[in-house]
């Protein structure tokens, strides 16, 4: 009993005493926990199979030379870098000899080589694990793809939306890590590995959007307008092809850029519609029969009294018919065709094509808009209403609405998700186009088909004609609230257009603000926008330009691009009377100075660069007055200075 007593109080000695410092060590180095393991978020593909966005685990391994020689692990950790990444065991070993603290031996290795060194972790050889999300393509379908912020949690667009499926379920093990909490080693038991995200196929085509997104810089820097927005979708689905506001933003970067920027403003602001609303109005009218295209209509020679108010046309016809209407973009044509149906009628169409509602694309921020019941409109509302005005809306419901109208007379669901799928490529989750309502009859669309087509065949959309392609479409131009009024320098001009018609394939809208060169309308602005997506789109899909003359097409100068041979612009109503005139290319005297009053900047600029003059311009709208007079003998390098003049307006009436 005495020989046990003595052996016991031996081993406490040498526990209390002689190896104190050890143990007192490893109590404060050897604790054991549960740490997370994140799970690694899943990627983001475009329709075809195109990676735009994926993670990855940028991992660092790191040396405590102490932990290493404590455990005596140095020798193996030496072994296990020189056969993993190369250089000798000598170099190794003499690193972890010499140091005297925690250093970096791999900084952000590759995934293949962290997966090897992960699973073959000693005491004293930690790493640490920093996944990092990359947008291949920088910018591209930012407002779609949105953000991952600091925390790693979706932010804006599809990162937010489909954040569950994305960010997979995170794994857990059991480490011993030391006091500073650093990872000493990894213990086997109770090991539950991360899960990691579905992978999201959008419906975005890369290459649309490319097109879309390299059109939009370019019509915003040749208008010097504030932003554009635009949308490309499957009139027959739903699908969005392409969306884009121009600027976009790096989501790789996001604290860069402001709230304004980041903002979606295809689902988050809304806007007048102005005359592409008269699509719209017009299909409800012709869709109850009250008309046809060849009803004669009174437009009062261009100025017309109503509801208290004046209305002026610039074309200042005594009559059209139901197709000039359209064609030449007659608000007075309009108002008279609105009073032919009753304001429940007029707004039950309107809210069919899905106007004051949201569309549910699927993205964060979408507005509705606004369409007040008929019990909350005024005398001139439906008036006004069917040019576009006492009506705000969003890109996605104008093009989703105008795919209704050129689709066969169905309302579909937009939407930008094709599927989900798992990390083996199964697919848990898919969409599909979802038919929500008949809005106008078969007979219906077709008709506003041709009429559409006529727009820009002849009239207001000329600038969108490519020849070879049947393309329809609308302008619009809308004057912008400032400070509770209509603003006489703010604008939004807008295009959307289809084709091709007699079966439409694709349907595009463009919306600029506030352009201050090159015109302020749709169809000076807007539509050449568009055509330039158009002939982007025939090179990615050459189906639809069978006809077109490529060559031909590509070799077109800004002139013969954006100058029909005759055009007569549209006219903004005012209290100022400027002659709108008709503009012969082909029959200026290149001796003498033409008269340029009440032309165009486009056709002025076009006319002075015909002549070879050296000119500066002035002021925005028509010229009202030129530095050379009419009829003077000119010679090229002559300078001439001219002023343009917009024509002052009492209301919101606007083609």
């Amino acid at each position: 009993m005495a020989v046990f007593f003595l052996i016991l109080l031996t081993r406490i000695i040498v526990v209390q005493v002689v190896k104190a410092d050890d143990y007192s060590y490893f109590a404060k180095k050897q604790q054991t926990g549960v740490e997370p393991l994140a799970a690694s978020r899943g990627s983001i593909y475009d329709r075809n199979g195109t990676i735009l966005v994926y993670s990855k685990d940028q991992v660092s391994f790191y040396v405590d030379p102490r932990l290493a020689k404590k455990f005596k692990k140095d020798s193996l950790i030496a072994k296990v870098l020189s056969d993993s990444i190369g250089g000798t065991y000598g170099f190794y070993k003499g690193k972890i000899d010499s140091a005297k603290k925690i250093f970096c031996i791999l900084n952000k290795v590759d995934a293949k080589l962290a997966h090897k060194l992960k699973n073959v972790v000693y005491d004293g050889l930690i790493y640490t694990e920093d996944p990092t999300r990359v947008y291949e393509y920088a910018s591209l379908a930012s407002h779609v793809i949105g953000f991952v912020n600091y925390e790693k949690t979706g932010t804006d667009g599809i990162e937010a939306t489909f954040e569950n499926q994305l960010k997979g379920k995170a794994g857990s093990r059991f480490v011993l890590k030391d006091g500073t909490g650093s990872v000493m080693s990894v213990l086997n038991e109770n090991y539950k590995e991360a899960q990691p995200g579905q992978n999201i196929v959008l419906t975005i085509d890369r290459a649309l959007q490319n097109a879309l997104e390299v059109e939009l810089e370019a019509g915003v820097k040749a208008a010097k307008a504030e932003n554009a927005t635009g949308i490309i979708m499957d009139p027959n689905t739903g699908e969005i092809l392409a969306l884009a506001n121009y600027s976009g933003y790096e989501p790789g970067n996001y604290k860069k850029y402001s709230n304004e920027i980041r903002r979606n403003k295809a689902i988050s602001d809304v806007y007048e519609p102005g005359s592409t609303f008269k699509g719209i109005a017009m299909a409800g009218i012709l869709d109850k029969k009250l008309v046809t295209p060849g009803t004669s209509i009174n437009t009062e020679n261009g100025v017309y009294n109503f509801m208290g108010g004046t209305i002026k046309d610039h074309h200042g016809a005594a009559s059209m018919t139901v197709r000039e209407i359209l064609r030449f973009s007659s608000n007075i044509g309009m108002v008279k065709l609105s009073q032919k149906m009753d304001k429940d009628e007029f707004y039950t169409y309107i809210r069919s094509f899905g106007f004051g509602n949201y569309t549910y694309l699927g993205l964060p921020g979408e507005v509705k808009g606004r369409l007040g019941l008929p019990s909350e409109w005024s005398g001139p509302t439906k008036g006004t209403m069917s040019y576009g005005y006492g009506i705000s809306v969003t890109p996605i419901q104008l093009i989703t609405a105008y795919s209704a109208l050129i689709n066969g007379g169905y309302l579909y669901k937009p939407y930008l998700v094709k599927e989900i799928r798992d990390v083996k490529g199964n697919v848990t989750e898919s969409n599909s186009p979802k038919k929500i309502r008949p809005v106008i009859t078969e007979e219906t669309s077709k008709l506003m088909r041709d009429l559409l087509f006529d727009v820009v065949e002849k009239g207001t959309g000329k600038r969108a004609k490519i020849d070879g392609i049947q393309i329809g479409g609308k302008t619009g131009t809308s004057r912008k609230i400032v400070d509770g009024k209509y603003s006489k320098e703010r604008y939004n001009s807008s295009f959307v257009g289809f084709f091709p018609v007699d079966n439409p394939k694709y349907i595009c809208l463009i919306l600029v603000n506030t352009p201050k060169s090159v015109g302020i309308t749709g169809g000076e602005v807007a539509a050449p926008v568009f055509k330039n997506i158009v002939k982007r789109i025939i090179s990615i899909d050459p189906s639809i330009g069978k006809n077109v003359n490529l060559e031909k097409l590509n070799k077109e100068s800004d002139e013969e691009i954006i100058k029909p041979e005759y055009e007569e612009e549209i006219e903004i109503e005012s209290d100022t009377e400027i002659e709108i005139k008709k503009v012969d290319y082909k029959s200026v005297d290149l001796n003498e100075m033409p008269d340029l009053r009440g032309v165009s900047l486009k056709d002025a600029i076009s006319i002075m660069r015909r002549l070879g003059l050296d000119f500066t311009c002035s002021g925005s709208g028509r010229v009202v007055e030129q530095s050379i007079k009419p009829g003077k003998e000119i010679k090229k390098g002559m300078k001439i200075q001219v002023k343009l003049q917009e024509k002052a307006f009492s209301g919101a009436n606007i083609y």
